[in-house]
């Protein structure tokens, strides 16, 4: 198993997408999971059901990803039940599909916060610990929007999305030293559950129709976040990786 007795932290992870796709694969080889959400009852449903299925260790934490006072406390459970942190990723993400006149400043505020500053601020606070052990991993997820936005409706959210590539290779370069690599993921169009029943079928086959490889699951991009946290990447850091099934 790639990652025994590794823990992990993985953000937004209580919901169907790629959060809890990844933090299955990760418990599938071996790691200890934390699942952060900010989605009470789902945060502790997919805890256990992650522990009963892959038989590892788990913790399921209630998070606002871009409260402070919060992710301390998210830390300090952490390391209270692991006494260590290998792993994170940040995977919480927001959007609001309108052109930005008609968005309003507070809207405005939230996209750019879920999607950058709560990976900034949650990886902070996880570096001291990853420091502390000369060593650790981190993926950041960020979104093919930053450089091929398929609308004119999400400029704040591409905006955040490429701002989190640039804090990526520019954390990669300042942690190096402490053996901590730091990647992130470019992922299009993903289809899961919450996404059929919130957008019209003809939606979402005009997305997937211009993926020439097909429509993507969850589950693909968190084999491509598996890769970059394993040791076949070892000296992969600062990289963002497309996973866009072409396109």
């Amino acid at each position: 198993m790639k990652f025994r007795n590794q823990v992990a932290i993985i953000t937004a992870a209580a919901g169907a997408g790629i959060g809890q796709a990844t933090a299955r694969a990760l418990a599938a080889e071996g790691a200890k999971v934390v699942v952060v959400d900010h989605h009470k009852r789902r945060t502790e449903e997919v805890a256990i059901f992650i522990k009963e299925t892959y038989h590892t260790e788990t913790e399921g934490v209630v998070c606002d990803v871009t409260d402070s006072t919060q992710i301390e406390n998210l830390v300090e459970r952490t390391i209270n039940k692991f006494g260590q942190i290998d792993i994170l990723v940040n995977n919480a993400g927001f959007d609001v599909f309108q052109p930005l006149e008609e968005m309003a400043p507070d809207v405005i505020r939230q996209v750019i916060e879920i999607n950058l500053m709560a990976t900034i601020l949650v990886t902070k606070a996880v570096l001291p610990w990853m420091k502390k052990r000369n060593q650790g991993k981190i993926v950041n997820l960020s979104s093919v929007a930053a450089y091929s936005p398929d609308s004119g409706d999400s400029a704040a959210y591409c905006a955040a999305k490429a701002a989190v590539q640039a804090f990526t290779r520019t954390l990669a370069r300042e942690v190096g030293k402490y053996n901590i690599r730091v990647n992130a993921i470019a992922p299009s169009f993903t289809i899961n559950p919450f996404i059929v029943k919130q957008m019209p079928a003809t939606s979402i086959a005009e997305l997937t129709g211009k993926m020439p490889l097909g429509e993507m699951r969850p589950d693909e991009p968190a084999k491509a976040i598996l890769f970059l946290l394993s040791e076949d990447a070892r000296l992969v850091s600062g990289a963002t990786l497309n996973v866009t099934a072409g396109y």
